[in-house]
């Protein structure tokens, strides 16, 4: 078990000290001088890379809902929000199923998710981005016409009033992957649902890169903005895609360059 590390997450050390030897790796493309730690880690197995959805595949995606067979349209409009949902939050899918109407505060300043009892045990505040707020409200027109006269507290709701099931939207989305021809990528995880939450963490700091700002500041609020107790969770998330190494190494570049004036 690598220091630092506990039982439950035996080998955090081991992804993190990947991760920063992949960076050196790419830094090591313009400083010939710089030297790559030698691998310490002898791991029982390889963790497999999760999958990534690019954003024509959450479009892709998101078209697809519309081909669904043997399904009602409001099934469909259900589908789609939820989708929506996951590839602009990152929410864990169990998180987002249990949501009731309680919980989505559209028309607060700014517009948020009130997240309780997480997978930590911790609630939070999950702000929406007003484009994401707005087809939320679109949702809830649509929900009250499926709802004549009638009070139900799930968000996202099944044919009888009840919060989703998640068996039912794991092979549904299934339905989907194959629709819009999104397929497992050798050697890397089968595509998911969960492959959302990859996609926001990796999408978010890759943007803060080719923004220039300073993402060690700004992991920890990533960290709570999923839900996770600390940074060290979310580096599980961060996987080191050539996009995001290539916008960590332009930066780094530029600090170089500048003398590290820009942080």
């Amino acid at each position: 078990m690598a220091v630092g590390s506990d039982r439950e997450h035996p080998y955090r050390d081991q992804l993190r000290f990947y991760v920063v030897r992949a960076f050196v790796q790419q830094i090591r493309t313009f400083e010939p001088a710089t030297e790559i730690p030698e691998n310490i880690y002898r791991p029982l197995y390889r963790r497999r890379t999760p999958h990534l959805y690019s954003e024509d595949d959450v479009t892709r995606l998101m078209n697809a809902v519309w081909r669904l067979q043997r399904v009602t349209p409001f099934r469909r409009v259900t589908v789609y929000a939820l989708i929506g949902l996951l590839a602009s939050t990152g929410l864990r899918i169990g998180e987002a199923i249990a949501l009731e109407v309680d919980d989505v505060r559209l028309n607060a300043d700014p517009p948020h998710l009130l997240i309780s009892d997480s997978k930590f045990g911790n609630s939070r505040n999950v702000v929406l981005h007003p484009t994401v707020a707005s087809q939320l409200r679109k949702y809830l027109t649509r929900r009250s016409k499926a709802l004549p006269g009638r009070h139900v507290k799930a968000f996202f709701m099944n044919r009888y009033g009840k919060h989703l099931n998640y068996n039912a939207q794991r092979l549904t989305f299934l339905r989907l992957l194959k629709s819009a021809g999104i397929q497992a990528v050798p050697g890397q995880r089968g595509p998911s649902l969960h492959s959302f939450r990859h996609s926001f963490a990796v999408r978010r700091l890759t943007l803060w890169h080719r923004k220039r700002r300073d993402v060690q500041e700004l992991l920890p609020h990533l960290a709570v903005y999923l839900g996770h107790v600390g940074p060290e969770n979310t580096y599980w998330y961060l996987s080191g895609t050539p996009e995001l190494l290539r916008a960590a190494s332009a930066r780094f570049e530029g600090q170089h360059t500048e003398g590290g004036s820009n942080r």
